[in-house]
């Protein structure tokens, strides 16, 4: 989980733009707006908090907010959940964006930007849902760049499926498998990158 802490002065309007690393797949990351009201006569009514800009990569629990008061020389937090695709590219960047608006002249704009982490190791994940019928995900991540494949196989070791064979890009990968055409029992999953090799079980239940 990310907490991201954003700071903004209502009556000056900054235009500072800020980048954060996030991981794919992680859920339950939070964006934190740390509203304050530098008047020091008057009390900011009905204020409106609304993601305009974002990416099918980030999804927000809740787009928008309203703060119905701050007091003069007080502050309010504005907090946004979001979770990232696992499919968001590894190293690749996205702008999210915030306008902060009331019914007078309060109107602020926000931009940052999210960057993507990359896996730090080889590693395959125990697929889901599992037990499974008919399809299942397979989740792996990859340091670099390398020729990975990925295979199904029986419990007497025979191949069945070859899901993946080929070069793939640094980052966090997902695959569908489908056993409509086997028999229930239980079946090998098994990641091959370089050195790197791991096998994991799963189970097929018609």
């Amino acid at each position: 989980m990310k907490t991201i802490a954003l700071v903004f002065l209502l009556f000056s309007i900054s235009d500072a733009q800020n980048s954060y690393e996030v991981t794919p797949g992680v859920k339950g990351n939070q964006i934190v707006l740390q509203l304050s009201n530098t008047s020091a006569s008057e009390n900011v009514i009905d204020l409106n908090v609304k993601v305009t800009k974002r990416s099918d990569n980030i999804k927000f629990s809740q787009s928008e907010k309203r703060i119905e008061n701050i007091e003069k020389g007080k502050e309010e937090e504005a907090v946004f959940e979001f979770a990232v695709s696992y499919n968001a590219k590894a190293n690749a960047t996205d702008t999210v964006e915030f306008l902060i608006t009331n019914g007078k002249s309060v109107h602020q704009m926000k931009q940052f930007v999210l960057r993507y982490a990359a896996p730090t190791e080889y590693k395959l994940e125990q697929n889901f849902p599992n037990p499974f019928n008919p399809a299942t995900v397979i989740r792996y991540q990859l340091p670099a760049k390398i020729l990975a494949t990925l295979k199904i196989f029986d419990v007497l070791g025979k191949e069945v499926s070859v899901l993946v064979n080929e070069e793939n890009e640094a980052g966090f990968h997902q695959v569908e498998f489908n056993g409509a055409g086997l028999a229930s029992g239980v079946y090998l999953y098994s990641l091959q990158a370089g050195s790197f090799i791991k096998t994991k079980k799963f189970i097929l239940l018609k």
